[in-house]
């Protein structure tokens, strides 16, 4: 039988292929950025929950697994000196170093090491063998660890298992699924190249290896600028060269490049001292011979190599034949192990220039004995060397200084080192409320914008209509109150979770002085709603304590802004969600120097910037919708809503295309879209006017930004669909749904995924009030809801106990507790006051006072009469989510309710009289777990135990029932005890 052969003469190409539209129009608009990361690209589904399953991960298995994997050295891939802590340090560095400041883009929040360009960048050399010994540990623990989380935490248990404590740690960043392109990286076509990011910079390699020693020395290496947003000094590095400036060995001058990148990362001189000083105590480099050895990157390497790259011709090509950055240097004699010896050596050797084996500069000790250990062979040793860039912090004046007082003070080192990489490894997760996990310090740093907890009651659904009519009789346009709410909110950038409306920073400095921001009529906004915000809470008393913060004020009259502006267009029935809970941050807990990071060099939204030689404005338009998390309809949407509601930063009609502003209408789209309208440029490159085709008559101008919208394919056909006869109700309800979207951009307390999630979500606790309602309804016993109140804080959030990291663990705060329950607690003795708690105490689920005559003087009694739950138990979550798998119906809270009741267990008492002081439960031995029918664990006693009771310990799906005798005593309590 002949073999069958596939038809070799036609030449087949596949979808996705040959020539791309960008290949036509390079400089065309592009919106690709705002189409990842959605659910169709990630595998685990929109509905998954990481934040959840992190909670319930075996955390200190992951870490124990770490610390062995730490030492298990591989034959594939050995490791330095016998243990990997080098390794795993340099992988979370890079994968957490990549953040920069100007755009939050970068950093480590997204597992983004992983994918191409960084997986493959000249920088990264090695790191895919680090991901490959942790996959192991990956495949145990699935997705209850992100790749995100695992990479970070193996660089602090490294850093542990070597002999440092460290700061802490925090779970919570969940992997994305593609390479995030957003990023800007640099306009280099060549690795390691800076020609772009620099004015006088060198082209790179077009080939790939690894440092090149041989570049030329250049002369403007004290004077040139860095592009921005980046913060490397060349394509394909983290930070800088480590040969110097271009390779150039000049330590001083390479101490400019250092503090410009360490700058872009958020860190000043201390921090960046302490970063290199504490990463350089461990571990070495790699240069064992020149770079001609090295193959192709992950990205360019064959499918065989299955992900791996640079592979390695030179002898074996692993161990003490490995090839990273060139440079060989091992800087202390104990790699393995934190000390001092880093400053030590730096300030007790004089230094001369040296070559590596693989042709790179660095540094040799002089006049000094070989007292570093070889990596591979115990019977060597080699003489101290260091990188052009550590001489930088002896030789550059104020690094020197802070270099010398961390030498002659190793305390204050380990201190600074330990802060600085919880920094570098935590900067682009935004506030404390995503932090999750049992090792998050209890201390707030300035550069999380940390945000006051919430200590009152806020306002709700019978104080809003009210609020929302005082602002409106202010006298404040729908213009005002629209552009005012969008600058606070607006600052928010998905990017490193910073900015948002909450803390009300737009009336602190330097927001407050933003050009965009439109000072003067900001400060005359301000003045109006801080004066409503003042006479609502003059009547916190009687108002039960209720209070509105200025940030909650903000957001309340864009609501009020829209539904008039709404109501303006013949719209009467928009309602515009609001959610309060924001509190009001103080210039104190600001960092003006870091904030002012997030003012925007262009926002379109507000028809502010002009276009640059490299950039036109409707790129920063996208730029920002990216930021703001928008798809390409929700940037749509937004901007043409703006422009009608009149929210140009200069109150210009500039794109206004409409006779009734302040209406929210679809004028905008329709009149874009009028063929009868002509356009042209004027003098100003960012200014055009439309003109009457047959008039000649002037109608608009128009920004760029504007124009796009009837320019650009994609945002012209989305446009359209506002623009139809049948889009004007959709264009409203979308609007306000983005808009939502938002201002609550920075509210992780209301999110999926945050740490202080859904128990102040209201269908959970209306679902919980349900469950308890009607359970005692059954009985007789009509609960009223008075109030339902949110509080947001450590302490309210745990119960008195509060997790204060690894040496501390759970930390009593019972006073403060008490002082606390002071200031919430409602109504009189007969008043139930049931607290859920959104971080309980580990594994308890619940507890409720005991009803006891009231002495005249006994004031903490009352005040701590209430009871007190783990939100997981509330109905609504599920076990992936932390609820307790036996307890999650939500009749915990009718068992401690029970015993405000002054219903004891059904077990008390044990087999023995009086039992729970109830003469119709049966008597149980002892807490009964599970559902057991027909357990009888007094056989001598009638009855079987009364498994199906709700004040025993079984399961919720088990209990359904009180007797008439509990019945009959929850009476008598109630009114001979508590009404009395």
């Amino acid at each position: 039988m002949a073999e069958s052969k596939c038809p070799a003469s036609r030449l087949m190409n596949t979808g996705g292929g040959g020539i791309k539209n960008r290949d036509w129009w390079p400089d065309a608009l592009k919106l690709n950025i705002l189409r990842q990361h959605t659910p169709v690209t990630n595998p685990l589904g929109q509905d998954f929950d990481y934040v959840a399953a992190f909670k319930s991960l075996d955390y200190e298995g992951v870490k124990k697994d770490l610390t062995a994997l730490m030492t298990d050295s591989q034959d594939w891939w050995p490791a330095d000196f016998g243990h990997y802590g080098g390794l795993f340090i340099r992988m979370a560095w890079h994968s957490a170093g990549t953040y920069r400041v100007h755009d939050g883009r970068g950093g480590g929040g997204e597992g983004q090491q992983r994918f191409a360009p960084l997986n493959s960048w000249p920088d990264n050399v090695s790191l895919d063998k680090a991901r490959r010994l942790l996959w192991p540990i990956k495949q145990k623990y699935g997705n209850k660890i992100s790749w995100a989380d695992l990479m970070i935490l193996a660089g602090n248990v490294a850093l542990e298992s070597m002999g440092f404590q460290t700061a802490g740690f925090s779970g919570g960043r969940p992997d994305t699924w593609e390479a995030d392109e957003s990023v800007y990286w640099g306009g280099e076509n060549t690795w390691l190249g800076n020609n772009v990011r620099y004015a006088h910079g060198h082209e790179g390699k077009a080939d790939q290896g690894v440092l090149d020693g041989s570049q030329e020395t250049k002369s403007d290496i004290h004077t040139r600028e860095l592009e921005s947003p980046l913060g490397a000094a060349h394509m394909g590095l983290i930070y800088v060269n480590p040969e110097g400036p271009d390779g150039n060995p000049d330590p001083v001058a390479a101490a400019r490049d250092i503090r410009v990148t360490f700058g872009r990362m958020a860190m000043n001189d201390e921090e960046t001292v302490a970063l290199i000083a504490g990463g350089h105590s461990f571990g070495k480099t790699h240069g064992a011979a020149p770079d001609s050895n090295v193959e192709a990157e992950p990205e360019g390497a064959p499918i065989e190599q299955q992900g791996l790259g640079w592979k390695n011709k030179h002898n074996s090509g692993k161990g003490p034949d490995t090839i990273t950055s060139g440079l060989e240097v091992t800087w202390t004699a104990t790699p393995t192990k934190w000390s001092n010896k880093y400053l030590e050596y730096l300030f007790k050797y004089d230094w001369e220039l040296t070559k590596s084996p693989a042709g790179a500069n660095q540094w040799v000790a002089k006049k000094a004995e070989p007292i570093i250990p070889d990596a591979y062979d115990s019977s060597k040793k080699h003489l101290p060397t260091m990188l052009t860039t550590d001489l930088s912090l002896r030789f550059d004046p104020e690094y020197e200084k802070i270099s010398r007082r961390f030498l002659e003070n190793p305390d204050q080192f380990a201190d600074a080192f330990a802060k600085a990489w919880f920094k570098l490894t935590h900067r682009d997760m935004g506030p404390r409320s995503r932090y999750v996990g049992p090792e998050v310090p209890a201390e707030d740093f300035i550069w999380q914008d940390p945000v006051p907890a919430v200590t009152h009651p806020v306002v709700d659904e019978r104080d809003i209509p009210q609020l929302k009519k005082d602002i409106l009789a202010t006298g404040l346009d729908v213009s005002q109150l629209v552009s005012t709410a969008w600058a606070s909110a607006s600052t928010f950038r998905g990017s490193d979770k910073r900015g948002g409306a909450n803390g009300a920073r737009i009336r602190l400095a330097p927001q407050k002085d933003w050009e965009v921001n439109n000072p003067r009529q900001l400060r005359h906004v301000l003045q109006k709603l801080e004066q409503v915000q003042q006479t609502f809470n003059s009547r916190a008393p009687a108002a039960g304590g209720k209070k509105v913060s200025l940030a909650d004020v903000i957001v309340l009259a864009g609501v009020a802004g829209v539904e008039q502006a709404a109501r303006n267009a013949g719209h009467h029935d928009v309602t515009v969600p609001f959610t309060p809970g924001r509190a009001d941050a103080s210039q104190e807990q600001t960092d003006v120097e870091s904030v002012d990071h997030l003012q925007p060099f262009a926002d379109g939204f507000r028809n502010y910037g002009k276009s640059t030689k490299r950039v036109k404005t409707e790129s920063f338009l996208v730029d920002r919708a990216q930021l703001l998390t928008l798809s390409a309809p929700e940037l749509t949407v937004l901007l043409g809503g703006l422009r009608v509601l009149g929210a140009n930063y200069d109150g210009s009609g500039r794109g206004v295309f409409t006779k009734r502003p302040g209406a929210l209408t679809n004028d905008f789209f329709v009149n874009l879209l009028d063929m009868g309208t002509e356009w042209k440029a004027t003098g100003d490159a960012d200014v055009y006017e439309g003109k009457d085709r047959r008039s000649g008559e002037k109608k608009w101008t128009a920004s760029r930004v504007d124009l796009v919208f009837g320019s650009q394919a994609e945002l012209r056909a989305i446009s359209e669909v506002y623009a139809q006869a049948d889009g004007g109700q959709k264009f409203v309800r979308d609007f306000v749904s983005a808009w939502d979207k938002v201002m609550n951009l920075d509210r992780f307390d209301l999110k999926k995924g945050s740490n202080l999630p859904t128990v102040r979500h209201y269908d959970i606790v209306a679902a919980q009030w349900h469950v308890l309602h009607e359970a005692f309804a059954k009985q007789n016993i009509n609960l009223v809801l008075n109030s339902t109140t949110r509080y947001v804080d450590d302490l309210a959030g745990s119960g008195f106990l509060i997790y204060e990291g690894p040496e501390k663990g759970w930390v009593n705060h019972q006073e403060e507790y008490n002082e606390w329950l002071k200031a919430s607690r409602k109504g009189g003795y007969d008043a139930l006051n049931l607290y859920f708690f959104s971080s309980y105490s580990p594994g308890a689920t619940g507890y409720c006072q005991w009803p006891t005559p009231l002495a005249e003087t006994d004031e903490l009694t009352f005040y701590k009469d209430s009871c007190q739950l783990s939100a997981m138990t509330m109905p609504g979550f599920t076990v992936e989510q932390g609820a307790f798998e036996s307890w999650n119906l939500g009749h915990l809270a009718i068992h401690e309710t029970g015993h405000w009741f002054g219903l004891n267990h059904t077990f008390a008492g044990g087999c023995s009289e009086p039992g729970d002081f109830v003469a119709d439960t049966p008597a149980q031995l002892t807490q009964i777990y599970g559902c057991p029918v027909g357990s009888d664990s007094c056989p001598n006693q009638p009855g079987l135990d009364p498994i199906h009771n709700y004040m025993g310990y079984t399961d919720d799906s088990c209990t359904d029932e009180f007797t008439p005798g509990q019945q009959e005593r929850m009476f008598q309590t109630f009114f001979g005890v508590r009404r009395k």
